[in-house]
């Protein structure tokens, strides 16, 4: 089983289209095996020799961190977080908002209209989404 990590480069299969490129930004501790992906825009034709990715990310998605480590999503290289990378991770989780793994407050009607919900989702879930968001459904 591979370590997950932030800041790695990891393949998503999406069907017989190609691979999303993705970077692990940040893995909780607080719930179990969730991570938080940035999807960089446009398919891959394989999951080796991959081009530098490009900013800023097509999608976010929260995911459980067991694709990575089973090797069903291939870790295919490692980049650093930028600095700007840490706030990604607000979000509601049930009716607080939080930031990475502190509850920061409880969520407003403002933050229920505005701020993503931890929405975890596993692998096939999570190539189903990213094939509608990068045109290959």
């Amino acid at each position: 089983m591979t370590r997950v990590r932030a800041g790695q480069l990891v393949a998503i299969p999406i069907s017989d289209r190609g691979f999303a490129l993705a970077q692990v930004l940040w893995l909780s501790r607080r719930f179990r095996n969730v991570a938080l992906i940035g999807v960089f825009p446009g398919l891959r034709a394989s999951a080796s020799a991959l081009p530098e990715p490009d900013r800023p990310f097509a999608s976010l998605l929260y995911t459980g961190s067991q694709p990575i480590s089973r090797g069903i999503w291939p870790v295919v290289g490692l980049l650093p977080l930028q600095a700007g990378d840490g706030p990604l991770s607000l979000r509601r989780v049930a009716a607080h908002v939080y930031l990475a793994d502190e509850a920061v407050r409880v969520a407003t009607p403002e933050d229920e209209s505005q701020l993503p919900e931890m929405d975890v989702l596993g692998a096939a879930a999570a190539s189903l989404k990213l094939a509608r968001v990068l045109g290959a459904a």
